[in-house]
């Protein structure tokens, strides 16, 4: 989905917004034009849409419709490990910051110190 269907559908959503600039994997191949955006339900947690572009985002994009399909959450998402530099590690990136923004209890642990940092840029 996009942002407009979320809400001409009504529904409560979240979105992060990461850049390529700000991703490992581009910055050592100097291919950072681009982004991933993620769209999740507040309720739920479950992704509702994903817009990725730039450099491999085919082959990224791949692994957020498994995601998708497999009906995973944003806090599994967040929760995984892979393998570092990649392009994927992106959606790591995105799930991460929404985790942030939907989880008051993990911003606060973020906060404190005690927990991973979220993206440093965003677009909402």
């Amino acid at each position: 989905m996009r942002e407009q269907q979320c809400c001409d559908a009504g529904t409560d959503y979240e979105t992060s917004v990461m850049w390529c600039e700000d991703l490992t994997r581009a910055i050592i191949d100097d291919r950072t034009a681009g982004f991933c955006k993620m769209i999740a339900d507040r309720r739920t947690h479950k992704f509702l849409g994903a817009h990725i572009v730039g450099e491999r985002a085919v082959e990224t994009v791949q692994l957020m419709a498994t995601i998708m399909a497999g009906g995973l959450t944003v806090e599994h998402v967040a929760d995984l490990e892979l393998a570092f530099p990649t392009y994927s590690a992106i959606i790591l990136m995105a799930a991460r910051d929404l985790k942030y923004k939907l989880d008051p209890e993990y911003a606060a642990l973020y906060q404190s110190g005690m927990a991973g940092s979220p993206a440093s840029k965003a677009l909402s």
